[in-house]
C-alpha cells in the first residue's frame, strides 16, 4: 500500500494488490485508515530537499 496524499482528514492511497479498481485507488477517512495501518512505513523527501538546494 502506498499513501499518495491526504487532505481534510482523508487519506488517498494505492493498493496494487486490491481486488477491484476502486480498491486499488481509494480514499478513507484518516481514523478509518489508522485502524488498518500496520505500523510500518518509510518517509520520502522530495529530491530537492535531499540535495540541500
Amino acid at each position: 500500500m502506498l499513501v499518495t496524499g491526504c487532505a481534510c482528514s482523508t487519506v488517498h492511497f494505492r493498493n496494487p494488490s486490491g481486488h477491484t479498481v476502486d480498491v486499488r485507488r481509494a480514499t478513507l477517512p484518516a481514523e478509518v485508515f489508522g485502524s488498518f495501518f500496520g505500523g510500518r512505513g518509510i518517509a520520502l523527501a522530495p529530491l530537492w530537499r535531499m540535495s540541500g538546494t
